[in-house]
């Protein structure tokens, strides 16, 4: 098995919209979630974010309007037929414009709505096929070993494409480096629907490196499939570490209070504190067995550690 590797990834930039993550080239109309300088496809420095291509489009459907209303204009203005009905069509025509302006001004934000929703129903193949060689030249990446600029690739896709597959093979690329606590650890995004030993594997170090990250999907992936766990040569170790992350709330031990206590034997002397510490100070009945288990398993894990009894008595 080859050793892992140092690696410092480059950094990730969120989005508040998933299709924001859409590149669209105005030279030759790929669609590409992979942010580059020139098109994957025709190589032209012609991307520009779905945003901008949206505006883009209303804007031009925009001007079309206000070039048609021109136009009428211009024609009112040739077929006038004394001087009256020129100085009617040049009102009519200037009044009429300056309302078209206003509308499309104010409706501008439900017109961009309108035509992004027309542009994914419409280019949706476009779209899908642009994703779909994006995420073959990242496996071609992998076939290389090119694994960080691999994961980079599928990080990006999988913002749009979260199935298992982007998943399993963003989990295979990290699975080759050492994790580093400065990263911006993703692990939400990676639960699987089945049980992947590399998955809990990677669980188990981001949580001894940002134990916040394992949120109530993670832990309940943990529980879901805590029989296969347990057959791995660390298996207990995760379960337990798992379990000590679900400390982090009185809620989280509520609601996980059974999974906390089949692995309270092996909960890390700071988790363990803090269980005691929640329980005993939140007067709730449904805690009680619980803050008692606690108390014995204090007892005789740490009956002589003076900090321990400080804190209990």
């Amino acid at each position: 098995m080859e050793q892992k590797k140092p690696i410092l990834f480059d950094k990730f930039t969120p989005v508040n919209y998933r299709y924001q993550k859409i590149m669209y080239c105005k030279k030759c109309g790929r669609y590409t979630s992979i942010e580059n300088i020139t098109c994957p496809k025709c190589g032209h420095n012609n991307l520009i974010t779905m945003d901008k291509h949206n505006e883009r489009a209303v804007k031009m459907r925009s001007q079309a309007d206000l070039l048609i209303m021109l136009a009428l204009f211009f024609v009112s203005i040739i077929v006038a037929r004394s001087k009256y009905e020129i100085a009617l069509s040049i009102g009519a025509g200037v009044f009429f414009t300056i309302i078209l302006i206003l509308i499309h001004k104010k409706y501008m934000e439900s017109e961009k709505a309108l035509n992004l929703y027309k542009i994914f129903t419409n280019s949706f193949q476009d779209i899908k096929q642009g994703l779909d060689m994006d995420e073959a030249k990242a496996l071609k990446k992998m076939k290389d070993t090119n694994f960080k600029q691999a994961y980079e690739d599928l990080r990006e896709i999988g913002v749009l494409l979260q199935d298992d597959r982007i998943k399993e093979n963003k989990l295979l690329c990290l699975s080759n480096f050492v994790l580093r606590k400065d990263e911006d650890l993703e692990l939400d995004s990676l639960i699987l629907s089945y049980y992947s030993p590399i998955l809990v594997n990677y669980i188990d170090e981001v949580l001894k490196l940002n134990r916040t990250l394992v949120r109530r999907n993670v832990i309940d992936y943990i529980i879901k499939y805590e029989g296969y766990i347990l057959q791995m040569k660390n298996g207990q170790d995760i379960l337990g570490n798992v379990a000590g992350a679900a400390v982090n709330s009185k809620q989280n031990i509520i609601l996980y209070k059974d999974f906390i206590m089949r692995y309270i034997d092996v909960l890390p002397k700071d988790r363990i504190v803090r269980l005691h510490n929640i329980t005993r100070d939140s007067n709730l009945k449904e805690l009680n067995d619980i803050y008692a288990e606690t108390r014995e398993v204090i007892d005789y894990r740490f009956g002589t550690d003076n900090d321990i009894k400080k804190i209990m008595y």
